[in-house]
């Protein structure tokens, strides 16, 4: 008997982005159209399982071979790679495209034997499972290879390309800042931010993205950033350091250099630097004694401890994601918002809400105390540096 393991993996900010429900969706919707496929790139007589994998991927047993012969894993490997093209298809249609953007799927394929004389049918089966896993994951750390062989390409042939998101004062609906966001080639996943310094990460790319991200965005800006303006640039806390070095040195080297470290805003990632603190405290106040400005950005899945985020004292604090998306709904997350926005207060620190797309969130978000916005309700990521002012009720 033949066994299949639906394995899935999500790149980027998937978790920040979406809530836990709608992930589940996906796992869910997936095994519906496993069981759709029977008699249709499956056989009546096999069988889609959870077993009990629910988040990770569930099984399908597949049935005997109708002929004496046993059933090969060549023949499961090919039912393996159909049934992968049949769950993404009809996933496609299912599920928020940026969700699947951010998804890869991959099926692996085992044997389950005929049990030993001392062994037993459960043991046999487990096997199989664990074979088929194996399977999996190993298609996945090939898919990973491949992925980072075309960011690798991408930064060779510099094919890796900087938007722009207005960022508004909510009080005054002015353009404050602009929001950088890197966006890789349109295939392979790699189409958005996120999932590009995922991969990076992943394959050891990171500072060689972080690098080609800052000089072309310098590059983009050129002259086009007025006086006070902010520039938001992604940085990791591992490089921050070095990032900041690296990006004096690039500021200084421009004639006239019009923009200074006070116009730009380093974006680091909570996640990351509550795995280097207190380690890496004094590399991130000794950017801020360069002149540059810091942003936490808030994790909902890993919230930073308060006495962490007090001690890092940054000038910004981000939220994004499912932490403002519909707020407007969820008492829980509007609440949050409350407590951030009186810490922030009292310790000289301004919230920005990213991912706004309607007049409700703002409206919500301008009631919890939040001090700069982004996101479609805004304006959205354009190629160029553009100034909508938001008209206010």
């Amino acid at each position: 008997m033949g066994v299949l393991f639906v394995r899935f993996e999500h790149w980027g900010h998937t978790s920040r982005l979406y809530g836990w429900r709608e992930i589940q969706s996906v796992y869910e919707r997936a095994s519906g159209a496993a069981m759709g496929m029977l008699g249709h790139g499956l056989r009546q007589l096999d069988l889609p399982a959870d077993l009990g994998l629910r988040g990770e991927g569930f099984a399908i047993l597949l049935s005997g071979p109708r002929e004496s012969a046993d059933l090969g894993l060549e023949i499961v490997d090919l039912v393996a790679d159909r049934v992968a093209d049949l769950v993404r298809e009809l996933l496609s249609d299912g599920v928020a495209a940026e969700l699947m953007e951010r998804t890869t799927i991959e099926v692996g394929a085992g044997l389950v034997n005929r049990p030993e004389a001392a062994g037993t049918l459960e043991d046999a089966l487990v096997a199989g499972l664990v074979e088929a896993e194996r399977s999996a994951r190993e298609k996945h750390a090939a898919r990973l290879v491949e992925m980072g062989d075309h960011l690798r390409s991408a930064l060779d042939e510099g094919r890796l390309t900087t938007l722009f998101q207005p960022i508004a004062a909510i009080e005054s609906g002015k353009t404050v800042a602009f929001d950088a966001v890197v966006q890789g080639p349109l295939y392979s996943n790699l189409q958005h931010g996120d999932v590009v310094f995922d991969v990076a990460e992943r394959t050891g790319q990171e500072l060689r993205v972080l690098d080609l991200y800052h000089h072309a965005t310098l590059s983009a800006v050129d002259d086009a950033l007025d006086g006070a303006e902010q520039l938001v640039l992604r940085a990791t806390a591992e490089e921050l350091l070095e990032s900041a070095v690296r990006l004096m040195s690039l500021l200084y080297h421009r004639e006239p250099a019009r923009i200074t470290p006070a116009n730009v805003l380093f974006l680091v990632g909570s996640d990351r630097l509550a795995d280097h603190f207190p380690a890496g405290l004094s590399a991130w106040r000794s950017v801020g004694d360069m002149g540059f400005r810091l942003c936490v950005d808030l994790s909902p899945n890993r919230p930073l401890p308060l006495d962490y985020l007090k001690e890092l004292s940054p000038d910004v604090v981000r939220v994004s994601g499912r932490l403002v998306r519909d707020v407007h709904r969820h008492q829980d997350e509007f609440e949050y918002l409350l407590m951030l926005s009186r810490f922030t207060t009292r310790h000289d620190m301004r919230i920005l809400a990213a991912d706004c797309i309607d007049r409700r969130e703002f409206t919500t978000l301008r009631r919890a105390g939040v001090s700069y916005v982004q996101g479609e309700f805004v304006a959205p990521c354009v190629p160029t540096l553009s100034r909508p002012e938001l008209i206010l009720p």
